[in-house]
């Protein structure tokens, strides 16, 4: 029930329930023990079976169906656009040049006002861009700086359990305790980023929807202006074919930025036809391989580990019990941790900001 009811939107399509045929238990972990054991199995029970027929009706049937969809879309606007050139010019075929150049030096003043919307729009979404890329910047800036307060708590999931603290005062075993150190820092500090990500995703949304109102706005007003140019050229006032939605009153252009707010909100099929080959994620993929968690997790811990050592080897075993020294090497470790987080934030601010305007 809890599925059904997180994914019912999704798995309705044309007043049609698709959730049974969709949503299914699969144990890929039972299907390879099957198929190790027995090698000619049909895997019945494991999910896999329920699952390739569903991959293949979807493939041979459904992808069709849905690709159908998008080319009788885009045929319908190539149609209503080529309708539209026919009704605007048949009236002006009677006209002598002399009339047709006085009909064109008329609106005149309506270029002007087309040229004054467009720059007005790219102004707003430069402005709206470099807010944005100052906004997330700033925000991972302040995240990073704020790790230190829960340090402590946060750390502790993601110590090794395999290794005894003890090790690290043993000459033999303290490389394999630093590594499985080193590897539990770098989990923690990439789980920290993918949960700011998530929040910079949110961030950029909003920017995106403010970019879909205005592009809105300024699509109207465009429209409006065209309208006008038609009347003044053809001497009629003239209605475009097919205009029975806000959703198509604007123009091409206005329909592209508006689609970014559709990607942004995950209506991928809603936007494709006016995005384009737009790909929102794109930009949190470049956005996680500017920081190079791995790479700074890496360099961090490797500068941390001197001063931690040194303290603790100052402190000697008998000073320590075990979980006493455990604390102690996090408490070490988010002091260190503390001295290098300002210099990481002021050094990934600029590489942010970058992605995030491109």
């Amino acid at each position: 029930k809890v599925f059904r009811s997180n994914l019912q939107d999704y798995t309705n399509q044309d007043g049609y329930d698709l959730y049974d045929e969709r949503v299914f238990p699969i144990s890929a972990l039972q299907a390879l023990r099957d198929r190790i054991k027995h090698p000619e199995s049909d895997l019945a029970g494991t999910g896999m079976p329920e699952f390739v027929e569903a991959l293949n009706t979807f493939l041979t049937q459904e992808r069709v169906i849905a690709e159908f969809r998008q080319a009788r879309t885009m045929a319908r606007q190539v149609s209503a656009e080529v309708s539209e050139s026919i009704n605007l010019r048949v009236p002006l075929l009677n006209q002598s040049l002399q009339e047709l150049q006085a009909r064109i030096d008329a609106v005149q003043p309506e270029f002007d006002k087309l040229s004054d919307i467009g720059e007005r729009f790219r102004e707003e979404i430069h402005r709206t861009r470099d807010r944005q890329a100052r906004g997330i910047a700033d925000s991972f800036k302040a995240y990073i700086l704020d790790l230190p307060k829960t340090f402590d708590e946060d750390f502790t999931q993601y110590q090794p359990s395999n290794i005894g603290f003890l090790d690290y005062f043993s000459q033999g075993q303290r490389e394999a305790f630093e590594k499985a150190f080193e590897k539990a820092f770098e989990r923690y500090l990439k789980d920290k980023i993918s949960s700011w990500v998530g929040q910079a995703e949110k961030d950029l949304e909003v920017g995106l929807q403010y970019l879909r109102t205005v592009a809105d706005e300024y699509g109207h007003s465009y429209q409006m202006v065209t309208d006008e140019m038609t009347q003044k050229l053809t001497g009629d006032s003239f209605k475009a074919p097919n205009r029975d939605s806000e959703e198509v009153d604007v123009p091409g252009w206005a329909k592209w930025a508006m689609g970014l707010y559709s990607v942004a909100a995950g209506n991928f099929a809603g936007a494709t036809l006016a995005m384009g080959g737009f790909d929102f994620n794109t930009i949190f993929i470049n956005l996680i391989a500017a920081l190079s968690v791995s790479f700074l997790a890496s360099v961090i811990f490797g500068v941390m580990l001197g001063p931690i050592t040194f303290a603790l080897v100052g402190l000697g075993l008998g000073a320590l019990q075990v979980e006493q020294g455990r604390k102690k090497f996090v408490q070490l470790t988010q002091k260190e941790f503390s001295k290098h987080l300002p210099k990481l934030a002021e050094e990934q601010w600029q590489p942010i900001y970058s992605t995030v305007t491109k």
